[in-house]
């Protein structure tokens, strides 16, 4: 008989644990990281035109935000990337930024040149 009354007090410890497990985690939200594509339109150039350019981390990260405010890293490509487009076609380039909480994000570096 003695035992039968800690039943009751052992179940609701139990269900106190377990309401404030779940409130503590539908309060926690993950930070997001979030980036836009980077698009480049090149005009009218004369075909013969040879265009080169480089785009570093830094112009690739600044596409991007961490909703926690860390700071951001590029993923890949690891170095920038070198662009090079062709007279009259699209070149579309994704790249991968990270948060200090490891929180990644892709967008796309998108070159048109006509």
């Amino acid at each position: 008989m003695r035992y039968a009354s800690l039943i009751p007090l052992l179940a609701l410890s139990a269900a106190v644990i377990a309401v404030g497990t779940s409130h503590s985690v539908a309060q926690t939200s993950a930070p997001v990281v979030t980036c836009k594509d980077l698009v480049i339109p090149l005009g009218n150039l004369p075909a013969d035109t040879v265009l080169n350019f480089t785009l570093t981390p830094t112009n690739l990260v600044q596409q991007c935000q961490s909703s926690s405010g860390s700071s951001l890293t590029l993923v890949s490509p690891k170095v920038g990337m070198t662009v090079n487009p062709k007279p009259n076609s699209q070149q579309s380039i994704p790249f991968t930024v990270q948060d200090s909480n490891g929180n990644q994000a892709t967008a796309n570096v998108v070159v048109t040149r006509k």
